[in-house]
């Protein structure tokens, strides 16, 4: 797991927080602003109130609810615009850009916790929600194109952390862009030995690795099938592809084929019962 994080090693707020000078506003309809308008005129115009999310949920409502009696108050119109994707990052991101005058502000949570993935359904969705629910802690799954995108959300500083591959995410971590917060195998891993297990940190016991296979369709005749495992058994075996495999941060995995079917049928079993005790979905 990553966080974005500064050369001193300290996690980096995003900009839609850290850098945020425009007013926002929260569940109790409080208003907050950090800028102090000292314009005698103000508001000599409309007033927007920046909605991260689509029109009709929650936060919408809100949004419209304040920016009547806000309009009321100020005798000037307070109109909501819906600026949404990327979770909530979109809009935040815009308010934090616009002019540092008052008129535009963010309906949102302020100092809410994002953690992104490659795509809804993927295992750093379903890590992510288990680990960060099972922790008590309410914090915002942002989904992306690719973890590749998350990446680069996270090294600029507008997206707090994820899980992922040892092999895709060590070398941010080696080169000081990203912070490693925990691995979630059951040992340290010998690219980042510095890097806790989750459960060695005493929050909560999680462990779990991602693991590869090839699949072949249904009806698939058993001669191709024997022929495809020999030659797969034959690369495994190979000490060039077991060492290229754990330079990349893994480790090969043989099961012989008479547990395979056993070993799948545990993993669903695990995996299922989370999902549902956690209430992982899709939507």
């Amino acid at each position: 797991m990553n966080a974005g994080s500064k050369a001193k090693g300290r996690v980096t707020m995003p900009l839609s927080r850290a850098e945020l000078h425009t007013a926002c506003l929260w569940a109790a309809a409080s208003l907050a602003c950090s800028v102090v308008c000292h314009a005698q005129d103000f508001p000599s115009r409309p007033i927007r109130l920046i909605v991260p999310q689509a029109p009709g949920g929650g936060t919408d409502i809100l949004g419209r609810n304040v920016a009547q009696r806000l309009g009321e108050q100020l005798r000037q119109p307070a109109v909501v615009e819906n600026r949404v994707g990327a979770g909530s990052l979109v809009g935040t991101e815009y308010v934090a850009r616009a002019s540092a005058d008052g008129y535009t502000l963010l309906v949102g949570r302020p100092g809410k916790l994002t953690y992104g993935s490659a795509g809804i359904g993927t295992l750093q969705h379903v890590w992510g929600t288990i680990l960060f629910r099972s922790l008590g802690l309410d914090v915002l799954h942002v989904p992306f194109k690719g973890a590749a995108a998350a990446h680069q959300e996270m090294m600029a500083g507008r997206l707090d952390m994820m899980f992922d591959n040892m092999s895709a995410s060590k070398q941010y971590v080696q080169s000081g862009r990203l912070k490693g917060l925990a691995v979630s195998s059951a040992s340290r891993s010998g690219h980042l030995p510095e890097v806790p297990t989750v459960s060695e940190t005493g929050l909560v016991k999680f462990e779990a690795e991602s693991w590869f296979g090839l699949f072949a369709p249904a009806g698939t005749p058993a001669p191709v099938v024997e022929i495809l495992r020999k030659a797969l058994t034959d690369i495994i075996g190979d000490p060039e592809f077991a060492a290229r495999i754990e330079r990349d941060g893994g480790r090969v995995l043989a099961i012989p084929p008479q547990q395979q079917q056993q070993f799948m049928r545990e993993q669903i079993e695990r995996w299922t019962k989370l999902v549902t005790q956690y209430g992982v979905t899709v939507d």
